[in-house]
């Protein structure tokens, strides 16, 4: 008989146990104290996780916004099933 062992080091990249993780801790957010502690707590991990982006936003555009994605969608190795179109006032993704 084989056994396979993997360690999350394995992985370039892999993030499941997080959202597993979080999708809990916002249940109970949700359970304990309601809809209104949710959207208080994500409106607030939102502003500090985001700051860079919301900055870089600030400073350069939408085109901030695609560099921001294109690294995220490099990451998770999908690059190539992603187009960007930028207009004047818009930036498309079509994934």
């Amino acid at each position: 008989m084989e056994k396979m062992v993997r360690h999350a080091s394995d992985n370039k990249y892999l993030h499941r146990d997080f959202h597993g993780i979080l999708n809990l801790g916002i249940e109970y957010l949700q359970e304990q104290y309601g809809d209104d502690a949710v959207i208080e707590y994500l409106q607030e991990y939102t502003r500090v996780f985001h700051k860079p982006l919301i900055d870089a936003v600030k400073a350069d555009g939408l085109s901030a916004i695609q560099k921001y994605f294109e690294r995220i969608f490099e990451i998770e190795e999908v690059e190539e099933d992603i187009l960007f179109e930028m207009g004047v006032d818009t930036l498309t993704i079509v994934i």
